[in-house]
């Protein structure tokens, strides 16, 4: 077998096309043919979006008259998507793109975005069909039509960072039940059960959690995603997707157990990015990154680079393989700190710290580390792709406010703050996300810390000596000061939301036998199989203490003498700890009862506290 041999393109503004000659023969070779294009005229095309899948896996085909080797998956997709009579055309990574040169890649890659934009229709590959699977997309497919017939022109938008109008992106049990009354009719026949499993199962196809395959299904307008010989058009997904997430929630799920990599939130992040290029033509390099979240790349600068196509026109970063990791992501993060004008991007650190590449800097996520479902291990207390923080612990709300820059080489961040109080007592650590349909476990575990970080509580009536209960600081910090389900009134599952005047009376119930129960059930709901959406704030927490008698939830990797700051263009206050040469290192995120809203930046003004530089390495 001979590699493909290709003439060399010219740098910018050309691409190839793969002609896919007609199928005369049942068991006729893949037939195709090359062809050079330049952007001002290029034929009708399809592009494909599909999983590379196992290197030694392959299968031959013919190209230009040379019998080459392809990945088995996509000489399947070609196969299947063969028609017998006529040639088509289509745009293929692997084949388009000379992959051995390097340059060539680099310049391609650039052009991702008009490459997709630009086709006729993208057409997803999700892999060949298996014995159900034409049973798992007709159920998709009955699920939207009935959906669409009976929604009446609202709609459901879960996870949506936009505004919708005619939008819902939460609901009441009445509301679910009457918003998807067609489809859970649909299941009192049990026959249709088998059909929602595989629908399911279709969830967990590799495609929806590579890192390519987001902006191919973003760019274009028309996509459709294809299992074998059948297909439906991809937003017959979104209403599978939310149904699957509500009718969970309500405990109404009629089909069988979800697999925690079954990949509902990366179908929600499509749907959004769809709708920021439709409405606003763009995508935010903060949305761009979460979308990203749990998705898989073979080269860890895919994290990034995979996602040039979606950022607007103002991108000043270019596809880059010969740049180190460390690189790759400080210019990602730079950027959208520099676009988003604030420092929520350091909410995005979530993973667990020892497991850190040690080469990068400690304000950087490892985003290698974020390419499997459920890798975080703590939840971001600033919810950064979200318009407006719950929190704003340093009054950023312009740009006047916020200083940031690097040194040379970009390891370094340079920003303005204040050193507030110094971390003195440290509590155990709350247990993390236990996946099981027994939440007892995980109630008797919390049980215990919540008894322990009680008595580290400083022994004062008031809280600092102020007109605030100590006991009622303890939950509002505890709680970080978000409404939590039915405990409290207008809780939205979508969104945080921070409790107000009524919800302070009730927490003194959190310590009567019934209320503390139903906290602990509401938290331990979120261990639940099927439940992975969910990151609670308080899953692998620890309660502090400090020097001025501040209590806050910290990150686990807390320590004594660690320092709590506010930054300037952050929501929240950060734990940072001295290092060496006048540096200092990035630990966390956390809640500080009493200086969430601004209350340390009021009182530089009379001189209680001063800015200083910090120099995070």
């Amino acid at each position: 077998m001979e590699k493909i041999s290709y003439r060399p393109l010219p740098e910018k503004g050309s691409i190839r096309l793969l002609i896919v000659e007609p199928c005369i023969a049942a068991n006729q070779l893949v037939t195709c043919r090359l062809e050079h294009h330049n952007f001002e005229e290029l034929r009708e095309y399809q592009a494909l979006s599909y999983t590379w899948g196992d290197e030694k896996d392959v299968l031959p085909l013919l190209i230009d008259g040379t019998r080459c080797l392809a990945q088995r998956n996509l000489v399947e997709a070609l196969t299947a998507l063969h028609p017998a009579s006529v040639a088509y055309t289509i745009w293929v990574d692997a084949i388009c793109i000379n992959q051995a040169d390097i340059l060539e890649r680099n310049n391609q890659v650039s052009q991702m975005k008009a490459i997709y934009s630009r086709a006729k229709s993208v057409v997803v590959w999700l892999g060949a069909a298996t014995a159900f699977s034409d049973l798992g997309l007709e159920m998709v497919q009955t699920i939207s039509t009935k959906l669409l017939e009976s929604r009446h022109g609202s709609r459901v938008k879960v996870g949506s960072t936009l505004e919708h109008g005619s939008a819902k992106g939460t609901m009441s049990i009445a509301e679910f039940q009457n918003y998807y009354k067609s489809v859970l009719s649909l299941f009192n026949n049990s026959e249709n059960i088998q059909g929602l499993d595989e629908a399911v199962r279709l969830l967990s196809r590799r495609w929806w959690t590579r890192i390519w395959t987001l902006q191919e299904s973003v760019l274009c307008h028309e996509v459709t995603v294809h299992c074998g010989k059948r297909a439906v058009p991809l937003y017959c997904f979104y209403d599978l997707a939310y149904f699957i997430f509500f009718s969970m929630s309500f405990g109404s799920w009629p089909g069988g157990p979800v697999d925690q990599h079954v990949a509902v939130r990366e179908v929600w992040r499509i749907a959004d990015l769809r709708d920021h290029i439709t409405e606003r033509g763009h995508i935010k390099w903060l949305l761009a990154l979460d979308s990203s979240w749990n998705r898989d790349a073979s080269d860890p600068k895919d994290k990034v680079i995979g996602l040039l196509g979606l950022i607007g026109s103002g991108n000043q970063i270019m596809p880059d393989y010969s740049s180190t990791t460390a690189k790759v992501y400080q210019q990602a993060f730079i950027a959208a700190a520099t676009e988003d004008k604030s420092l929520s991007f350091l909410g995005f650190i979530s993973e667990e710290y020892h497991l850190r590449d040690a080469r990068l800097p400690t304000w950087l996520p490892d985003l290698q580390l974020h390419s499997k479902p459920n890798s975080d291990y703590i939840a971001s207390l600033s919810k950064a792709i979200f318009n407006r923080s719950v929190y704003n612990a340093s009054l950023s709300s312009s740009w006047d406010s916020y200083t940031m820059s690097t040194n040379d080489d970009e390891s370094v961040l340079v920003v303005s703050g204040v050193e507030v109080d110094t971390v003195t007592t440290i509590a155990s650590q709350a247990p993390g996300k236990i996946l099981t349909d027994d939440p007892s476990v995980w109630i008797k575990l919390m049980e215990v810390v919540l008894h322990e970080w009680r008595g580290h509580m400083p022994q004062t009536t008031n809280y600092l000596n102020a007109d605030e209960s100590s006991a009622q600081a303890f939950w509002r910090c505890v709680l970080v000061d978000l409404k939590q389900g039915s405990l409290h009134a207008n809780f939205d599952p979508g969104k945080p939301i921070r409790m107000d005047e009524g919800d302070y009376y009730s927490l003194s119930n959190l310590d009567s036998d019934e209320s503390h129960h139903q906290l602990l059930s509401y938290w331990a709901s979120f261990c639940r199989l099927g439940m992975q959406l969910r990151l609670i704030e308080q899953f692998n927490r620890r309660f502090f203490v400090s020097e001025k008698g501040y209590i806050g939830m910290g990150p686990p990797w807390l320590e004594q003498n660690d320092k709590i700051c506010i930054l300037l263009g952050g929501s929240v206050p950060y734990v940072l700890r001295r290092s060496l040469n006048n540096t200092w290192s990035y630990v966390g995120e956390c809640y500080v009862h009493g200086i969430m809203d601004g209350e340390v930046i009021r009182q530089t003004q009379n001189g209680e506290y001063s800015y200083q530089e910090f120099r995070i390495k």
